[in-house]
């Protein structure tokens, strides 16, 4: 089963070790995988980090993870397609338990599992004010809780890059909607990581804009 891993790299240079090793680090990693760092326009030393860390990578002006996340799809060989943040951490044992999963039902196209969040240890108290922690493990539509048959977006298409956020959430509605065979499995496999920077954070206002724009277009589609 080989796996391409795209991880969209924005001013990363904190997080990006963290990330590639939790995933090299996996029981079972695929000695032929590929590991794809997009740098999206640093201007820190995330490219230096990721190739010495043996990443492919593909450098290009500033446009959002969609755009980022494309771009290694583009050039992704492997069968499945893993999709990482750079400033999150992939838990021990989830590819083993992502791949299980396809073992079992070759006829899936995907496996959902579940997300847990932390408090990057740099924070100070002062920095965590305003911030708060799910208290328990989620699903949802994060890079990290899934694994995908890279045959999928040759069907549906890639990310909308037009959406600064919430570009996932409109893809897997568009997987949805296929009928694709997917299963969820009761295993947190992404450690999202909560610091100053987030996206999700920063760009507030525009997620819950793209989550409306996103809902009207799938409503418009049903009519």
């Amino acid at each position: 089963m080989k796996l391409s891993v795209i991880i969209p790299a924005y001013r990363a240079e904190k997080y990006l070790k963290e990330a590639v090793d939790s995933v090299r680090n996996q029981e079972g990693f695929p000695q032929d995988s590929q590991i794809i760092v997009i740098d999206d326009g640093s201007d820190d030393k995330t490219v230096e980090i990721a190739k010495s860390l043996g990443a492919q990578v593909l450098i290009q002006d500033h446009k959002g993870a969609a755009s980022a996340r494309n771009t290694g799809l583009k050039i992704a060989k492997g069968d499945f397609i893993l999709l990482l943040d750079a400033d999150d951490i992939l838990n021990k044992g989830s590819l083993k338990q992502f791949f299980s999963q396809f073992e079992k039902d070759p006829s899936l196209y995907a496996c959902f599992s579940k997300a847990t969040e932390f408090f990057s240890p740099e924070l100070e108290d002062k920095d965590k004010e305003g911030l708060r922690l799910k208290a328990e493990p989620y699903g949802g539509t994060l890079p990290g809780c899934s694994l995908l048959k890279r045959e999928i977006f040759d069907r549906i298409g890639y990310f909308n890059e037009s959406l600064q956020s919430g570009e996932t959430v409109d893809w897997v509605i568009r997987f949805r909607a296929t009928g694709m065979k997917a299963v969820e499995i009761d295993y947190v496999t992404l450690l999202r990581r909560i610091h100053t920077s987030n996206t999700g954070r920063l760009h507030r206002g525009n997620e819950m804009a793209n989550y409306a724009r996103i809902l009207r277009q799938r409503m418009a589609m049903k009519k």
